[in-house]
């Protein structure tokens, strides 16, 4: 059922991507409304680090409406901000320029993803061997790693498994933290993405 329960996130990272590309007469995207790509990034930015802070706040009692609602926040600012880059070099960069910039960007989106996965990793890792020592020292945390997030039930129980439960939430949402800053990070950097109107281009080209 994991891939059930994350559609909220990911419904919302495909709407909101799909909508924030078209620019033109008829479109109804952010951006040409706005007219400029900088206040949708930035917008987005915040999307995401309060999706992310909010989503550090999981734990194995959550409500239903409050995890499928924090996934909304966070899927939306991904896919708003995941247009932006693109937006940003097809509008500003010299055409024939046009090439190396996008490949840079895709480059920086595939890499970055990849290698913040890794950290990602460590810290579920590292946090999970100590939490797990605090919360249900009974259990060896090396076989539950290795038999995963729904292999352990068939071996832990009761009060363990609440511990164990409790121990990777709070793992989790260190992950998010992470998700977090860097979502500030955006928002900061984001404003070195310039200001031009997206709407001055399109009536130049129209006359």
């Amino acid at each position: 059922m994991a891939g059930v329960y994350i559609l909220p996130m990911i419904i919302a990272h495909i709407f909101a991507a799909i909508s924030s590309g078209p620019i033109g007469k008829d479109a109804v995207s952010p951006v040409s409304k706005v007219g400029y790509y900088t206040p949708v990034a930035l917008f987005a930015a915040v999307l995401l680090s309060v999706g992310s802070g909010l989503i550090a706040t999981f734990s194995p009692s959550t409500p239903t409406g409050k995890w499928i609602g924090y996934q909304i926040l966070y899927g939306a600012g991904r896919g708003l901000g995941l247009q932006m880059p693109i937006i940003a070099v097809q509008n500003t960069v010299p055409p024939q320029q046009i090439p190396i910039a996008m490949a840079l960007v895709t480059f920086s989106q595939s890499f970055g993803a990849a290698l913040f996965l890794s950290f990602a990793e460590t810290i579920f890792s590292n946090s999970f061997g100590n939490l797990l020592s605090e919360y249900a020292p009974s259990v060896n945390a090396q076989s539950v790693v290795v038999v995963g997030a729904t292999g352990f039930r068939s071996f832990v129980s009761g009060k363990d498994l609440a511990g164990v439960l409790i121990a990777y939430a709070k793992s989790i949402d260190r992950i998010f933290y992470l998700g977090a800053g860097l979502g500030a990070a955006c928002f900061v950097f984001a404003w070195g993405m310039g200001w031009k109107d997206l709407r001055k281009k399109k009536e130049v080209s129209k006359a």
